[in-house]
């Protein structure tokens, strides 16, 4: 479920001055990027998810559509900012293996502060149950290439 929009515009500010900051969360970073329709800038905080094969973005928001086919991105993250294409995936298959992955990884009583994700159920979802709340929710991943964060 979406946080509401007054709380997104309290939160926001903060996640993006603590992801500039040295001492900041590593989990939270802030996504720049030029509209690749619009030419407007954007800068998104986000939480980081770490993949198997770098990190990511768990998203429902309009503006992963801008990483259709990849799209320049900058990541700040720790202080630190560094440039890298994003990648959208919207394929449910995929996106729900990499879930699974990650959840087999930590937990799947953890995987909501590791992951970033809320799971309603008292087991670990199958790769099935994952694919079809990946569907229903449209959840997508933009992928963020291997070792895009910053190193601290």
């Amino acid at each position: 479920m979406p946080l509401p929009k007054w709380l997104l515009r309290v939160m926001n500010p903060v996640m993006r001055w603590l992801a500039k900051k040295k001492w900041g969360p590593a989990e939270i970073a802030v996504l720049a990027f030029t509209g690749v329709k619009s030419g407007r800038s954007y800068e998104i905080p986000v939480g980081i998810l770490h993949l198997d094969e770098g990190v990511g973005v768990l998203t429902r928001g309009k503006w992963r559509h801008n990483f259709r086919g990849g799209h320049p991105v900058t990541v700040t993250a720790g202080g630190r900012t560094r440039e890298t294409v994003g990648t959208l995936v919207t394929d449910p298959a995929e996106v729900a293996d990499e879930l699974h992955r990650g959840i087999r990884r930590h937990g799947y009583q953890r995987a909501g502060r590791r992951m970033g994700l809320k799971v309603n159920v008292d087991h670990e979802p199958s790769l099935d149950e994952l694919t079809d709340a990946v569907r229903r929710t449209s959840i997508a991943i933009v992928y963020l290439g291997g070792g895009a964060l910053p190193n601290r």
